[in-house]
């Protein structure tokens, strides 16, 4: 038997436990100036599937919210009791699965910029928002598929932070972004 997969786990300060998820863009470096501000508390991030130092998705079946929650349990473990929960972009569904999954430890959660398509698909599957999304999904899979992670990175960048950000971006793992969306 394989053993489970462990997040790598950034941890700061001391004080009431607040737990970061970070975007699918990043990784939770991208909570370290945050980190610093909170000195009062202690904070912890972990790298999701596939980010950072943590492992990629082992892709024998489609990777869900719950799996990113059960990835991420010993930081809530760490975290003790009850926790502030953080949750940014991708990372915002991650948290809101980790408060359904055990309601009575989440002491607050905050979401911003959470990423909840599947919200607006409901409401109506034609609108002009889905079909966006979808076709940056579909254009960002079809490079992969191409064997081109670097021209997948720049439409799903770019399409999000402007023309031309992929190429400013920092080179560091750019083509593990790429290989987190074909899950």
């Amino acid at each position: 038997m394989t053993a489970p997969a462990r997040a790598f786990l950034r941890e700061a300060g001391r004080g009431p436990a607040v737990v970061c998820i970070h975007a699918s863009a990043s990784s939770s470096g991208q909570w370290r100036p945050l980190m610093d501000r909170l000195a009062g508390h202690r904070t912890l991030a972990g790298d999701l599937y596939g980010s950072g130092q943590s492992p990629p998705w082992p892709a024998d079946r489609p990777l869900s919210l719950a799996d990113e929650r059960t990835l991420l349990a010993p930081a809530f473990e760490a975290a003790g009791g009850r926790f502030h929960l953080v949750g940014h972009s991708y990372g915002g569904p991650v948290a809101l699965e980790a408060a359904r999954a055990e309601p009575g430890r989440v002491a607050s959660l905050v979401l911003f910029e959470p990423v909840l398509f599947s919200l607006l698909a409901a409401e109506d599957p034609a609108q002009p928002a889905v079909r966006e999304i979808a076709a940056v999904r579909d254009d960002s899979v079809a490079a992969l598929e191409r064997e081109d992670p670097r021209g997948s990175g720049a439409r799903f960048v770019d399409y999000w932070m402007g023309a031309g950000a992929w190429r400013r971006c920092r080179r560091r793992g750019a083509t593990a972004l790429p290989a987190r969306w074909a899950r």
